[in-house]
């Protein structure tokens, strides 16, 4: 026999926002209750807000940044003029034209 626990996070403000969002369950190995509530608490804060991708022409080269570099994005432009922190997901490498970009996810 199988058991498990089921931790739940709700955010009423996103539920109303985001009307056509879906419920999301993740199963995981932890047994502690409390540290289940904990990771529940930790993605809403990761996944319970906007977060947008930008691909980012870079002037120099390609592994100037590893995979999960935290990054500061600002552009006069997306509502980022003061900047917002985010994480390097990927590169982009056009060895035809020799353009490089990294994803951004924040």
């Amino acid at each position: 026999m199988e058991q498990f626990r089921i931790a739940f996070q709700e955010d009423a403000n996103n539920k109303a926002k985001y009307l056509g969002s879906n419920e999301v369950t993740v199963e995981t190995l932890i047994y502690s209750e409390e540290e289940a509530k904990q990771e529940a608490v930790d993605r809403m804060a990761l996944f319970g807000v906007r977060r947008d991708f930008y691909r980012v022409p870079l002037v120099q080269g390609l592994f100037q940044y590893d995979l999960g570099t935290v990054v500061e994005l600002q552009i006069p432009r997306f509502g980022l003029a003061a900047g917002r922190n985010g994480i390097v997901v990927g590169w982009e490498e056009d060895v035809n034209s020799n353009d490089v970009a990294l994803i951004w996810w924040g």
